[in-house]
């Protein structure tokens, strides 16, 4: 599967956020191919918070995104810096 269609199959995912201490949550859209030139030069990071029975039931994975566990959002959202450009699928 090409880079393109996994980027357009990621747009069209409902966002997921979360408000850190003090904060509101802040989620933004991303185009595919902002999503595609972000992955080849390395400026954002791919979440995937997929459940288990979901991840291995896609034919539709982004190479190099980190898989997290979706209920233990506290414990592995405090891995990232603030300011670090995440998306979360």
């Amino acid at each position: 599967m090409s880079l393109a269609a996994v980027a357009l199959a990621l747009c069209m995912l409902a966002p997921v956020a979360w408000a850190h201490e003090g904060g509101e949550a802040d989620v933004n859209f991303i185009s595919p191919e902002l999503l595609r030139d972000s992955l080849q030069d390395g400026t954002l990071t791919v979440l995937d918070v997929r459940l288990n029975k979901d991840w291995y039931s896609s034919g539709l994975k982004v190479p190099g995104a980190i898989r997290e566990d979706p209920a233990r959002v506290e414990d592995w959202a405090r891995k990232y810096d603030k300011g670090q450009a995440l998306v979360v699928y």
